[in-house]
């Protein structure tokens, strides 16, 4: 059984999030929150062609 995370969302990493530059490292660091949040936390180490097989299995 997994272990589930639950993060809470501040003002300050909202403002931290969005002053990022870089539109797909900010989607990537969203997903893999939420894949920690559901207890996938070996899914957080991920490498790009991974990625692409996570977003298959939705």
């Amino acid at each position: 059984m997994s272990a589930r995370i639950e993060a809470k969302r501040t003002p300050q990493f909202d403002a931290w999030l969005k002053s990022l530059r870089d539109g797909m490292t900010r989607i990537r660091l969203v997903r893999r929150l939420e894949r920690a949040q559901r207890g996938a936390l070996a899914s957080t180490l991920m490498t790009t062609d991974d990625e692409d097989q996570d977003d298959q299995d939705r």
